[in-house]
């Protein structure tokens, strides 16, 4: 199961991401199909973890997508303690930029274990401010 969830994802990752241009050719009617995918913005993102009071090691990587400002991720996480993938987060989010400094996130994340049973739910707001 692991490994299904771990080659689906780098499939959709790579298979999503991938164009082809043929050089010195007319170019052809534009596709439908391009025309959407060149507004989706992909992303391969990974982040790895210590956790020094239970001391466990975690990776967490998938496939984030978004257009304008609508984000939708996939997120398994690897124990490397257990060697298992442990929660597999799906979320989803809206970014509003309020000024070119502040900006607001609200989010909702669906976790499910390996078995692809609820393992929890949260919604949430953050905020951005740069300087």
């Amino acid at each position: 199961m692991k490994k299904t969830i771990i080659a689906l994802t780098a499939v959709l990752g790579l298979g999503l991401s991938t164009a082809a241009f043929a050089a010195n050719e007319e170019a052809p009617a534009a596709d439908p199909m391009d025309t959407i995918m060149s507004k989706v913005d992909m992303a391969i993102v990974s982040d790895t973890e210590y956790d020094i009071d239970k001391e466990i090691v975690t990776t967490e990587f998938g496939v984030e997508a978004g257009v304008s400002d609508l984000s939708l991720s996939v997120l398994p996480e690897y124990n490397w303690n257990t060697s298992e993938i442990d929660n597999i987060e799906v979320g989803l989010s809206y970014d509003w930029e309020i000024n070119k400094t502040f900006s607001i996130e609200s989010y909702g994340k669906y976790n499910l274990n390996d078995d692809f049973t609820e393992n929890g739910k949260s919604i949430g707001v953050k905020t951005r401010v740069s300087f």
